[in-house]
């Protein structure tokens, strides 16, 4: 099986980086457009970075070990993205376009969006997607090291200090793209070069717990796109998002408290760029809604009603909407 195809003109190539500074350590996937493929099969890649990834989602559902690694290596293994792993990037220049410095949700990891992230690395954007260090994220592994889901960590308190390491590590990632850090990282730095400048311009993207990452990056990032956000990290809400914003929410996804935040948030962006998309579902921007509908179905049924769209309608949509904003920032340029 392979995730949806990337709409875009150019084809994709990917690598994972390992990031450290002694204090912050992460790993993050990078997508980019790449130089096409000469051969019939370019070889895609899988969308578990590796083995040990078969337990990360039984981590956040509380399942036994055994039982996850089993179930998701028979789900998972034959999975592929539309991306190749260290191909070549495109030359200098050819599509230079925006950075996407993707922030995953609760119980995310650095592929589980991927067919958002090719899709805009296929318009020609370089994409980032981190696997964030603060145990919001299903599974990490840095160093050898396997961090785990912190069941735990449920507080506002809690919350409120991943949200800070959330946002110290999207920084890191920012200056390690700019080349601004020459030795946090294990690289291909070509691709930086080719994509990358010192005149890039950023753009922070995340889903749930990541728009809110989002929301607290106004100093450092040129424009945000919040998908679905969960502000309840945020705490109180006292200054609007700085920067232009895009905001799309998942009808089936809303209570007041959030809702009023959001709006918070958004009120220097005015209302026709905080968009709610109707009989969607909170994940349905994810590859988890493409690929295992029936079980996030079972997992999340407390708490959602049955999606009327389907999830690749959905991502196709969004993906639309969040285009026609960056061209609209690039206007503004």
């Amino acid at each position: 099986m392979k995730l949806p195809k990337p709409n875009g003109p150019f084809p994709v190539g990917f690598t994972d980086i390992q990031v450290g500074n002694g204090n912050v350590n992460f790993v993050a996937r990078l997508y980019y457009p790449c130089l096409e493929s000469k051969t019939a099969d370019p070889g895609y890649g899988p969308w578990f970075p590796d083995p040990e990834y078969y337990k990360a989602y039984g981590y956040y559902m509380r399942m036994p070990e055994w039982m996850s690694s089993a179930m998701f290596w028979g789900l998972f293994r034959d999975i592929r993205i539309h991306a190749v792993e260290d191909a070549p990037p495109i030359k200098n220049g050819e599509a230079r376009k925006k950075c996407i410095l993707f922030s995953h949700g609760l119980g995310g990891i650095r592929t589980t969006y991927s067919t958002l992230c090719t899709m805009f690395a296929s318009k020609g954007h370089l994409v980032a997607a981190i696997e964030h260090n603060d145990r919001s994220a299903s599974m990490t592994k840095v160093n050898g090291n396997i961090v785990k889901y912190d069941h735990s960590m449920s507080t506002y308190e809690a919350r409120n200090q991943q949200l800070i390491r959330r946002r110290e590590e999207i920084i890191l990632l920012k200056d390690v793209i700019l080349e601004k850090v020459k030795d946090r990282a294990v690289l291909h730095s070509s691709v930086f070069k080719q994509l990358a400048s010192p005149n890039t311009r950023f753009i922070a993207m995340g889903h749930s717990f990541g728009a809110a990452t989002v929301f607290s990056l106004g100093d450092h990032v040129d424009a945000g796109v919040c998908l679905d956000p969960w502000t309840f990290p945020l705490g109180t809400i006292d200054q609007p998002f700085p920067k232009p914003a895009l905001t799309v929410i998942m009808e089936n996804f809303t209570w007041p408290e959030n809702t009023e935040n959001i709006l918070k948030l958004m009120s220097r962006n005015g209302r026709e760029n905080t968009i709610t998309l109707p009989n969607a579902d909170h994940m349905d921007v994810s590859d988890v809604s493409v690929v295992m509908p029936t079980l996030l179905k079972w997992v999340t049924a407390s708490n959602r009603r049955a999606a009327k769209v389907q999830p690749e309608e959905t991502i196709k949509a969004v993906s639309e909407m969040i285009e026609s904003f960056i061209e609209s920032v690039e206007a503004a340029d």
